[in-house]
């Protein structure tokens, strides 16, 4: 299953979550009517003819059954709306909720240098920006990626995983998490804990009913009474936990089955098993996985393993998962003695201060191998694959250590980031390097161990540099941005990995345009936009020679679809505004229209029968702007980059 697969299943979950919504509420809205039923009995109210009359009134609007009804979806539509609000920041604001505190990029904490390692190998291999990493304090062995898209998502690990699991354990639970970012998950699970929270309001305001007092409810006969407030706020609180069992089922039947997935695709990601099925026997033998968080409730279907004691689990039991990773549990003995043998011998400051988890060594760069086929830049989308992992450890070891280190801090991340901008030619340069300021002898020192590394980790020092450029203050991003567009228009001339870097960083940096899906349903409706992205990208592949880019457009154009035509724009209407604009609505529209967009580009790029380097790199950047995010390059010849 590819990942535009993966969010078509993802958007048909989200259809059965809206039907299980739907039929908890009719459930509620039951029984708070025959709540209501039962008080007016009890206070001696008789409808004017028979009870048939109360649902013929609702049903022309008037009477209790209409105005209880009415007061109940309002209740739990605006209770879902509020927290869904409250989680508009996504990722970050699930990471909050639990307490977590993000780990700065910068990090001398040995155990937390190690989880930013992993995270960067998971990104580069994964061909998305680094995420922010969060912490949150508890004893259990437990984590979560949670996010609206690949581009917007956050990490977050347990105190306790950092403390007990190895890096090859903590690895393997990393990438089952770095699978639930590219299967569609992660949108679906933070529409969850609204729609949950709507389904268990009326449980909070039994409560609240029940403490407020009032009136009393009597009967005939009855001289005390039953107060109003503890029999309504009872009621209430009662059938709340229809909700609560409603939600249980609902996170239950969403949940289960997908984490057998992400447990399968983190084994072929890292081609180790022995790490995730390291941590989960950790979790079985005694460190648990149980959180004391008031939220972990809230937010159990997004974590590694259960955080809460359940009748509707949220998790595969332990032993099936462990099962489904060692049927012959001939593995299990081998991992318990390994993995003790690396607590002694590892240790967390080894882990801690070797980036790739290997010898620091500058392995050769990969010998070429033939082009791709056809099929392999949309196959490729979202595709985690052991290679890439080992491509991204070759590219972090050929980074030289104080060059990466320097990537953790905000000045120094804008250093690499200008760096990856700069002209090769030495008169140019000078002209950019006179545009940065106070920052140009950094940047400078940055372009010279970029130079040393190769030119084509650029792309790979942008996706390290995003994590500590997050921290900057809006009155620096204004003046970054103001610098990198600067750096790109001086040198007369726009290459693709320039208009498409500016995209990527502003994409990175918190200005996404919106969650995917949220704009053009079809690509008819982003035509316009589709025809200047594909133009740029024609244009881009065969500088000075219009016939061949109007050739490759036109291959390009044939992959949207039948009756859609037009012509190739010429260059010069194409900047970098426009771009980032047609990029922008691209980006959120549906998994359809993204999906059509890459296999065009791929046509588009391949109308020569070769691809290089350097075109995939551009496509791993237009990909990245796609919320379509690429690996790197491996295994493929080299050429010099095209300039328009």
């Amino acid at each position: 299953m590819n990942f535009f697969e993966s969010e078509a299943r993802a958007h048909s979950r989200s259809g059965l979550l809206v039907f299980l919504f739907v039929l908890a509420l009719a459930a509620i809205l039951a029984a708070v009517n025959a709540l209501v039923f039962l008080i007016l009995l009890k206070s001696g109210y008789h409808p004017s003819g028979s009870w048939q009359n109360l649902f013929i009134q609702a049903a022309h609007g008037e009477g209790p059954i209409f105005h209880t009804s009415i007061a109940v979806i309002l209740l739990v539509g605006f209770s879902a709306l509020f927290k869904i609000g409250s989680l508009k920041s996504g990722g970050q604001s699930v990471a909050e909720m639990m307490g977590g505190r993000r780990v700065s990029p910068d990090t001398k904490d040995l155990g937390e240098r190690r989880l930013m390692n992993v995270v960067e190998e998971m990104s580069l291999a994964s061909g998305i920006g680094v995420p922010p990493v969060y912490v949150f304090p508890d004893r259990g062995i437990n984590a979560f990626a949670a996010g609206y898209s690949p581009s917007s998502a956050v990490v977050a690990v347990s105190s306790g995983a950092l403390a007990v699991l190895t890096r090859d354990e903590l690895q393997g639970v990393v990438a089952h998490e770095f699978s639930h970012i590219f299967n569609g998950d992660m949108k679906l699970n933070i529409r969850l804990i609204g729609l949950l929270g709507g389904i268990v309001a009326l449980a909070v305001v039994g409560r609240f009913v029940m403490q407020g007092g009032g009136g009393r409810v009597r009967s005939e006969g009855d001289k005390g009474g039953v107060p109003l407030a503890l029999l309504l706020g009872l009621g209430l609180f009662l059938i709340g936990y229809i909700g609560v069992f409603f939600a249980q089922l609902i996170k239950s039947a969403i949940s289960r089955q997908r984490e057998f997935l992400a447990d399968a695709s983190a084994v072929q990601f890292t081609r180790n098993p022995a790490g995730i099925l390291g941590a989960l026997l950790k979790i079985r033998d005694g460190a648990g996985s149980r959180l004391a968080s008031s939220s972990t409730e809230e937010v159990s279907h997004l974590l590694f393993a259960e955080g809460v004691s359940s009748v509707f689990a949220t998790h595969p039991p332990l032993e099936d998962r462990i099962r489904a990773i060692d049927p012959s549990r001939q593995l299990e003995p081998r991992v318990k003695e390994d993995s003790a043998r690396m607590e002694e011998e590892e240790g967390p400051m080894e882990a801690a201060v070797s980036f790739s988890g290997s010898a620091a060594r500058a392995p050769a760069r990969p010998a070429a191998a033939p082009a791709p086929s056809v099929s392999r830049v949309t196959d490729s989308v979202g595709r985690q694959s052991p290679e890439a992992l080992d491509a991204a450890k070759g590219m972090l070891d050929r980074i030289p250590a104080l060059f990466r280190s320097s990537l953790q801090t905000t000045p120094g991340a804008r250093a690499g980031a200008y760096a990856a901008l700069l002209d090769p030619r030495d008169d140019v340069r000078r002209r950019q390097m006179g545009l940065l300021g106070e920052e140009a002898p950094s940047a400078e020192i940055a372009y010279a161990h970029l130079l040393s590394a190769g030119e084509e980790l650029r792309l790979p020092v942008l996706g390290l540099a995003v994590s500590a450029l997050r921290g900057m203050s809006s009155a620096e991003k204004e003046v970054f941005f103001q610098r990198v567009h600067a750096l790109i228009v001086e040198d007369n001339r726009l290459t693709p990995f320039e208009m498409l870097a500016d995209v990527f960083l502003r994409r990175a940096l918190d200005e996404a345009p919106g969650a995917p899906g949220s704009g053009p349903g079809s690509v008819r409706a982003a035509f316009g936009k589709v025809v200047t992205a594909l133009s740029f990208l024609a244009h881009a592949g065969n500088p000075g020679r219009p016939q061949a880019a109007s050739e490759a457009f036109l291959r390009g154009a044939e992959r949207l679809g039948p009756g859609l035509r037009a012509a190739i724009m010429p260059i010069v209407e194409i900047d970098p505004d426009s771009l980032r604009e047609s990029l922008d609505v691209l980006a959120t529209s549906d998994s359809d229209v993204r999906r059509r967009m890459m296999d065009a580009a791929e046509a588009c790029v391949l109308a020569d029968e070769k691809i290089t380097v350097e075109e995939w790199e551009v496509l791993r950047v237009l990909g990245g702007a796609l919320d379509c995010p690429l690996p790197p390059a491996f295994g493929f010849p080299a050429s010099a980059e095209n300039a328009l």
